[in-house]
């Protein structure tokens, strides 16, 4: 019961008058490029929102690279994708 109790509590007081970080970088930096790699299996419910969100980041958008491996998908999932790829070309796709 404790933990209920006094934990938030502590929690509360560490960090009261704390102030939230601020960007770390700039998207004017020189940033390094990043690779995304997916393996997906019959994800069409939710593969559209992690493209999605992965390309909504304050990284720029002309530094990242997302590989998908589709793994014998039998739903929408490799149709959902490719449709990305027209948008958004730096989505590299393979399917099996």
């Amino acid at each position: 019961m404790h933990a209920y109790i006094f934990y938030p509590l502590m929690l509360h007081l560490m960090t009261r008058g704390k102030v939230l970080n601020e960007n770390a970088f700039l998207k004017t930096d020189n940033l390094p490029a990043v690779a995304i790699l997916l393996s997906v299996h019959n994800e069409e419910q939710v593969i559209a929102s992690k493209i999605e969100s992965t390309f909504e980041t304050n990284y720029p958008v002309s530094k990242i690279r997302m590989i998908i491996g589709s793994d014998f998908s039998r739903d929408r999932t490799n149709e959902i994708i490719r449709g990305y790829q027209k948008k958004h070309p730096q989505i590299l796709f393979k399917d099996f």
